[in-house]
């Protein structure tokens, strides 16, 4: 129900944003807002009728930018991008200084560790995107549908939903106690749910932050010697197979 609400709340704002903007009702600053403005009625809507505040919102933006239209308008934009740099540095930072290096041993050992991050990062996403690609407007081939589904880091969501469970198993609410609880009968679970999503959020940082890294030599050295650029993975062309040169979203504007 929460995806449901949210994805009506997501379709029905990106309407009458863009009939808005058709009728020149708003200013560029406008747009950003928006973003700010969505997330607090979806949390208050979600809040509201009981429903899960985090799915409410997390429909309500893919709805709403589903067709690519805001993201056409506000890409120039440079407010949003010095934002997201701060908040994510601040983020990464306190999340590298409370991973449980500790409890990684036994049951929890590395090599155990790595093959479930190995099969989280390859079914996770791909196979997804793979089966929705053809209603997907973005994605106009094979390869794109690929890079897309490759390219889903976790990060403060997974976060977020591990804290959540936690919180489920030790209180039945969604306020977590200060410290695990010593006796209880989902004992191992509660132990086990905090390191485990640590792990895979740093395998996701560490795979995906590379992967722009191994693309962008594997591209230069995939061409003829004559075609690189001076300098490694300087190259500007787009990535074999990708069908769109424009942008993923260059059609939505020649439509209208």
């Amino acid at each position: 129900m929460g995806g449901i609400v949210g994805a009506a709340i997501g379709y029905l704002a990106n309407r009458a944003l863009r009939f808005s903007e058709a009728r020149d009702y708003l200013q560029e600053a406008t747009l950003f807002v928006f973003y700010f403005l969505l997330a607090i009625f979806s949390i208050g809507v979600g809040s509201s009728l009981g429903l899960d505040d985090f799915i409410v919102t997390f429909s309500a933006g893919t709805a709403f930018a589903w067709d690519g239209w805001f993201v056409s308008k506000t890409t120039k934009m440079k407010l949003p991008s010095i934002l997201d740099l701060m908040l994510n540095s601040g983020m990464f930072v306190y999340f590298g200084a409370i991973i449980p290096w500790h409890e990684y041993h036994n049951n929890l050992n590395a090599g155990r560790m790595i093959a479930a991050v190995v099969l989280i990062l390859l079914f996770r996403r791909i196979p997804a995107i793979l089966a929705l690609k053809r209603i997907i407007p973005g994605i106009k081939s094979w390869n794109e549908a690929l890079f897309a589904g490759h390219f889903g880091p976790m990060g403060v969501g997974a976060l977020f939903l591990a804290i959540e469970a936690r919180a489920r198993l030790e209180t039945d609410t969604s306020n977590p106690l200060p410290h695990p609880p010593k006796h209880s009968e989902n004992k191992e679970a509660i132990d086990t749910v905090w390191p485990v999503i640590c792990f895979v959020v740093l395998g996701s940082i560490m795979v995906h932050g590379c992967s722009a890294l191994v693309m962008s030599i594997a591209g230069h050295y995939s061409r003829p010697a004559k075609e690189r650029a001076p300098l490694l993975g300087t190259e500007d062309e787009r990535l074999y197979g990708m069908a769109n040169e424009e942008g993923a979203f260059s059609d939505v504007d020649d439509e209208e």
